[in-house]
């Protein structure tokens, strides 16, 4: 097969990658930085581009929400009970 890599161009990747994750390291905030100013920059683009994915992908958008609904069941219930508690403490000040 000609797809493979030989020891050099793996050990050559393998540096490099290493290399990327100890620059993330260094530069946190940096980068985290500059992902906001990006997406400032862009906000109407990548907003669009969002609906449109969502739109297109109704059936994984559905799954991830179900997903997510069974992983924080017990914060969901929490902040329901919260928001219950609150509309009964505001209906005996009327």
């Amino acid at each position: 097969m000609g797809d493979e890599l030989t020891k050099e161009e793996l050990e050559f990747r393998e540096k490099k990658r290493q290399y990327a994750k100890e620059y993330r390291d260094r530069n946190k905030e940096k980068l985290a930085e500059k992902a906001h100013q990006y997406y400032l920059d862009n906000k109407e683009r990548l907003i669009e581009n969002t609906k449109n994915w969502q739109r297109e992908n109704k059936e994984r958008v559905a799954a991830y929400q179900r997903e997510w609904q069974q992983r924080n069941r017990d914060k969901i219930k929490a902040q329901l009970e919260a928001e219950k508690e609150n509309l009964d403490e505001n209906s005996l000040e009327i």
